[in-house]
């Protein structure tokens, strides 16, 4: 694994700085914050904070670039002041080599209080393995301004600002809720035909059957 001037060294961390590493790993701070749903349209760009309210989500991007060679993998985990705090990170994971770019995590605030998200504040910690040359290396490069409006996108038209979209879960519960009435209410009148049909069945046997005997 790969720890401090190494990093630096191989430039897998731009710009690096040396504040930022601890102990083995690089800790990538936040550099831009997308609101999610309509509060991406309200707030608009260049928020220097965000207040994560409960059960809400955000979508935030590093500052620095990660710059990986065909021989070294990154292992990004959301570090641990903010796991404290309830918030759990839905896409970190493996940097694969060849990537060249920031990189993008959407928090969830899991925790009953609103949460603080603000520039320069740590996000992700990055430990750097190295390994043998891929040799059919697929780079990816994630240019800033295409990076940024793909993300901008993502938050304003696929997302919900709330990590379950309560609008939609509200109308799935009000159809469903009908859906349940309606099921009991032709049930109770299949019921009820049904005995009623017993009745008269029962009844025209009767009578029959008297008529027969007189």
């Amino acid at each position: 694994m790969l720890i401090d001037r190494q990093i630096e060294q191989l430039g897998l961390v731009v710009p690096c700085i040396k504040e930022n590493f601890k102990n083995s790993t690089y800790d990538l701070t936040i550099g831009e914050i997308f609101p999610m749903g309509t509060e991406s349209k309200e707030s608009g760009r260049g928020l220097n904070e965000y207040w994560l309210e409960p059960s809400s989500m955000v979508a935030v991007r590093t500052t620095e670039k990660v710059v990986l060679p065909s021989h070294v993998t990154g292992l990004a985990t959301l570090v641990t002041s903010l796991t404290h705090d309830g918030l759990l990170c839905l896409n970190v994971g493996v940097i694969d080599p060849g990537y060249d770019g920031h990189i993008s995590a959407f928090l969830v605030n899991f925790s009953s209080r609103p949460r603080k998200i603000a520039l320069n504040h740590r996000l992700l910690r990055v430990l750097f393995f190295t390994h043998n040359t891929v040799q059919k290396l697929e780079p990816l490069k994630n240019q800033k301004a295409t990076y940024q409006s793909f993300l901008k996108n993502k938050a304003s038209n696929e997302f919900s600002n709330t990590f379950l979209d309560s609008a939609g879960l509200t109308e799935l519960a009000r159809k469903s809720a009908w859906k349940v009435v309606l099921d009991a209410f032709f049930s109770k009148w299949i019921n009820v035909v049904s005995v009623l049909i017993a009745v008269l069945s029962l009844a025209v046997a009767v009578i029959t059957y008297l008529s027969a005997s007189q």
